[in-house]
């Protein structure tokens, strides 16, 4: 596709992502969603309101509600209540330089047949003349809210627990829901991720001993990942305390994960009983496995969280099956749980070659092998082409840690020696 990657429209403001596209995107939407009202919302970027006029601009004439500053998944859940397009302004964990376009309909993104005719009408588009629009932000999230409420999940918690909203779209949120410690909430439009939130969740390691929990949330709140003690809670570890947690009921679930999962939470699972089905890379292939009810609940490592509550990642919610999930069973339990849990070292090494390389037969044969015969059960070799960069990825991991290192070297290798035209 020629606007759309895979997660929506994203880039570097004024460069690879011009308000020109937002109008173009307004003015597409308008034409395919003729009788659907239309809401936007938007993080704490300092171009947020130039692209809200943008949007505005294109879709002169329709039903636009504009939240305002919320995270994605409040506007992914109200948009669905309402039978309404979402349109969110957001470049998610990246740097303020940055912003992106993602959509809903039905509280879930749009497959790719859908955004091809989205294209197509902004193609059509007529020149852009910025104009500023004015508008009123309803700040009406009555219907997140009060599902919120409706979960009953348990916490005792949460006021025990450092939360670290990223300067993003979850810093007005979490005061009104929360009664913890609450750092980087004071968004000024340039900070938001800047050394803070669910990408530097080694930064508090050393202040986990202080509280119950630590929360992070990236810069559009629909990822979550925690500390308890000296253990990180990424997202597929919250699942496997889900899991812990519906042993202690005789509930199972079954489960997808991102290929990235380490094989020691597989293995986790596998003594659990509980069926994995494994994804590519990305939350919209788990979110399909969701869809298609093959599984219950999904997770990818970097803290996008589903369960049978939400439909996209939401950081909120998942913060609060973490603590109900502490509150119902009491911390000790839950450490001997994470204690349990024996992570494989895991490595990822990023080969500045041509991604034809892995189109080299021979290459393939060899890689084949070597996962055959050198890898125990649960060990992974991962090889893969960048979904960004003309670069190949290669992931290992293994009970031993020598063996990581040694089968990366081999595979490198093999992928250096390929000649191709």
């Amino acid at each position: 596709m020629k606007y759309f990657g895979t997660d929506g429209i994203r880039g570097e403001v004024g460069k690879s992502l011009t308000f020109e596209r937002a109008f173009q995107l307004g003015f597409a939407v308008k034409k395919l969603y003729k009788h659907k009202k239309v809401m936007i919302a938007y993080d704490t970027r300092d171009s947020y309101l130039a692209f809200t006029y943008a949007l505005l601009q294109g879709l002169e004439g329709h039903d636009v509600d504009v939240l305002g500053m919320f995270p994605t998944p409040v506007l992914s859940f109200e948009s669905k209540e309402k039978d309404a397009i979402g349109i969110m302004i957001t470049a998610s964990h990246n740097h303020y330089a940055d912003n992106g376009l993602k959509l809903f309909e039905h509280g879930l993104k749009l497959p790719k047949e859908t955004l091809e005719k989205l294209e197509t009408y902004m193609e059509q588009a007529p020149s852009f003349k910025p104009s500023p629009k004015k508008y009123l932000e309803t700040q009406n999230i009555n219907a997140y809210l009060a599902f919120l409420k409706s979960l009953n999940f348990k916490d005792d918690i949460s006021q025990y627990t450092l939360f670290d909203c990223a300067n993003g779209a979850t810093s007005f949120l979490v005061p009104q829901l929360f009664n913890g410690d609450i750092k980087h909430n004071r968004p000024d439009g340039f900070n938001i991720n800047l050394k803070c939130g669910s990408t530097y969740i080694e930064n508090y390691l050393n202040l986990s001993k202080s509280y119950d929990v630590v929360v992070t949330y990236d810069g559009d709140g629909d990822r979550m990942l925690a500390i308890i003690d000296e253990h990180i809670i990424y997202g597929d570890v919250l699942l496997y305390l889900l899991a812990k947690d519906d042993e202690t009921r005789n509930i199972k679930h079954k489960v997808a994960l991102s290929v990235m999962t380490n094989p020691g939470i597989l293995k986790a699972f596998g003594d659990l009983n509980i069926e994995v089905y494994e994804t590519p890379v990305g939350d919209s292939y788990i979110i399909d496995a969701i869809e298609k009810g093959l599984v219950t609940r999904g997770a990818e490592a970097s803290g996008h969280i589903l369960t049978e509550h939400i439909t996209i990642g939401d950081g909120i919610i998942a913060s609060k099956v973490l603590f109900d999930i502490l509150s119902r069973n009491g911390k000790k339990i839950v450490l001997n749980w994470l204690n349990e849990l024996k992570l494989f070292p895991m490595l990822t090494r990023n080969l500045n070659i041509s991604k034809k390389t892995l189109e080299d037969e021979n290459a393939k044969k060899l890689i084949e092998d070597f996962r055959n015969e050198l890898l125990k059960p649960y060990e992974k070799l991962i090889v893969r082409a960048s979904g960004t960069e003309d670069l190949i990825r290669i992931t290992v991991s293994c009970e031993d840690e020598s063996d990581v290192t040694s089968l990366l070297n081999i595979i490198e290798t093999i992928l250096r020696g390929v000649k191709y035209d």
